[in-house]
């Protein structure tokens, strides 16, 4: 059971320190709120990820979010006026629990800061993705919609790949734009 002196002290800490908190953001508005955040004096994180998609024939790589609807801001409840982040284009409100705002570690803001550095700084590669004995889908081309096993890269651009024709495994090359996983 927690006292009355334990929830008064927790109180306090989270009022004399800065913590971060999650944001509710509106559907497919993150950037934007972001922005009006920052605008505004607010330290703001929005995570996010290397994805690729493809679009038109080729992958594209693409900076998504990685939590959809949601950001992190940097806060101290004893100085900062959150009064002004649910009027904010393009936010809902800070997430509570009950009526209750709960920080989140800094641990956990520096661990996905992190990877998303090592993440953005790594070069892509889209077959590199792919090992030897995966299954994957052959997409435009005349092999449009075919099922195969991902053998080896060939080079930068092509791929090496088995389909099942005629009772035996035959190998094929193809542009790794035109591949995608099963």
């Amino acid at each position: 059971m927690i006292n009355s002196a334990d929830k008064q002290s927790s109180t306090n800490d989270l009022r004399n320190r800065v913590h971060w908190f999650v944001a509710n953001t509106k559907p497919r508005r993150e950037v934007v709120a972001r922005q009006q955040l920052q605008n505004q004096g607010y330290t703001v994180y929005l995570p996010l990820f290397r994805g690729s998609k493809h679009q038109k024939g080729h992958w594209r790589d693409k900076q998504q979010i990685l939590f959809p609807g949601y950001l992190f801001i940097q806060l101290n409840l004893g100085q900062d006026n959150i009064a002004p982040i649910r009027s904010t284009i393009g936010m809902r409100d800070l997430v509570r629990f009950g009526n209750q705002l709960r920080p989140v570690e800094d641990d956990i803001i520096s661990f996905l800061q992190h990877n998303e550095e090592q993440q953005f700084s790594a070069d892509p590669k889209h077959a590199a993705q792919f090992k030897q004995g995966d299954m994957v889908n052959i997409v435009g081309g005349s092999l449009d919609g075919l099922e195969a096993i991902f053998n080896m890269p060939k080079s930068a651009d092509r791929v090496i790949l088995l389909i099942n024709m005629l009772g035996s495994q035959k190998s094929v090359t193809v542009n790794v734009d035109n591949i995608t996983s099963s």
